[in-house]
């Protein structure tokens, strides 16, 4: 019978005072983790453990890309939304979509509404 090697790494240790617990998410490699946070009202994404340096009013739940390299999410800011990956903010529109990354994790998806034109 083969023997198994079982190991543990630490990725992170987690603030539970101010992580949204529903925002959790590990990379499909199992080797990241990323989450949504809150401090004075406002939301951020924690990714390996370091804290992005811009917060929002509201953030959604991050989103690793097929080869866990990337990481994107949506973000609100006054009424304007707006998705953002690898730390890079996007174009804000009135309304968007859930981002999907491309199987070769190259590209990203997402629907968006700017007055009355939906692109």
């Amino acid at each position: 019978m083969p023997s198994r090697v079982i190991s543990e790494r630490l990725i992170d240790q987690i603030d539970f005072s101010s992580w949204e617990r529903l925002s959790f998410r590990v990379s499909p490699d199992c080797k990241r983790i990323a989450y949504a946070a809150t401090k004075g009202g406002k939301f951020f994404i924690v990714v390996d453990g370091q804290e992005d340096k811009t917060s929002y009013d509201n953030v959604s739940s991050p989103l690793f890309s097929p080869d866990s390299q990337r990481v994107a999410y949506t973000a609100r800011d006054g009424d304007k939304v707006f998705v953002v990956v690898d730390g890079v903010e996007s174009k804000r529109y009135d309304r968007v979509g859930h981002p999907v990354f491309s199987d070769d994790s190259q590209r990203l998806a997402y629907t968006a509404q700017d007055g009355y034109r939906w692109f």
